[in-house]
């Protein structure tokens, strides 16, 4: 499986910083561009949990959770600040992003365009969309569409697949502060955890059992608890799939929990996300923040 991280496609498209307000604006922009086809519109990615890093003189001490109203301290001020309200003094700083990461129910737009394929329909949103004079650019599964609010122009990117309202869930994380991986991150490990289990995970569908060839095979759940208890055992409920911290506390043995970290880290999407110090892309990376 390989998951690929999004980038600007237009020039003018503005970086928001990813608040309640800002993410909600855009979302609700977005629906009345959809309105006539339908379409609801579900936030996926780390804008989905709308998250500010707190600093309190200069130094990172936590993360607050917008939606939940809820601080969350780094585990070095783990014992000197609780869990909760946030501390007086401090400074909130929202994570920036270059693109709203969302999706719509295929079965939902096919219905409207009256087509038969994912292809067609996306095709057809596609064209919809240019026609409403905004400026799209579809790849794959994606309708990438240029989005005016405010006194810009964001980069929404549409993922058109069935089952939208359950499929966004996968791509909802609970990444705790100060950690150094993302959601890419965790879906290499949910993919990992599947494959070691003789399994298949598609981030876009559920988890399957594969066939003697190793292809996708009978369907198992796309409820993540059930997910969560199959690859990781009876005790394990959705947040076990929240981050990679939380799959590595789910996994007790410690062999089995280095192996699926390791297996997982070596793939070529984990290294395009967030590359190991010294490998090429690491070295490309640098180079590209120093222009």
């Amino acid at each position: 499986m390989i998951l690929n991280e999004g980038g600007n496609i237009w020039p003018e498209s503005t970086d928001y910083e990813q608040t309640a307000e800002i993410i909600d604006g855009l979302v609700q922009t977005t629906e009345e561009f959809v309105s006539e086809i339908g379409l609801k519109i579900y936030v996926i990615g780390s804008s989905a949990t709308p998250t500010q890093n707190v600093y309190l003189g200069g130094e990172l001490i936590g993360i607050y959770r917008e939606r939940e109203q809820k601080f969350i301290p780094v585990k070095t001020y783990a014992d000197k600040y609780n869990t909760g309200e946030l501390p007086q003094g401090i400074e909130l700083k929202p994570k920036r992003s270059g693109d709203l990461d969302v999706m719509a129910d295929l079965n939902d737009a096919a219905k409207f365009f009256k087509t038969n394929d994912g292809k067609t329909t996306r095709q057809a949103l596609d064209d919809f969309l240019k026609a409403k004079g905004l400026k799209t650019h579809k790849a794959g599964v994606t309708v990438h569409t240029l989005v005016p609010y405010g006194e810009g122009f964001y980069q929404v990117d549409i993922k058109i697949v069935p089952k939208a309202e359950i499929v966004s869930r996968f791509h909802h994380h609970a990444i705790p502060p100060g950690s150094p991986y993302k959601g890419v991150n965790k879906q290499m490990m949910i993919n990992t955890l599947a494959s070691s289990g003789g399994f298949l995970w598609s981030p876009d569908e559920g988890l399957y059992k594969r066939d003697a060839a190793g292809k996708k095979a009978e369907f198992i759940s796309d409820d993540l608890n059930v997910i969560a208890q199959t690859l990781l055992g009876p005790n394990a409920n959705a947040d076990s799939l929240g981050s990679v911290e939380s799959i590595m506390d789910a996994i007790p043995d410690e062999a089995k929990r280095n192996e699926i970290f390791d297996k997982a880290k070596a793939s070529s999407s984990w290294q395009a996300a967030t590359p190991t110090v010294g490998t090429n892309e690491w070295f490309s990376r640098t180079l590209r923040m120093l222009k």
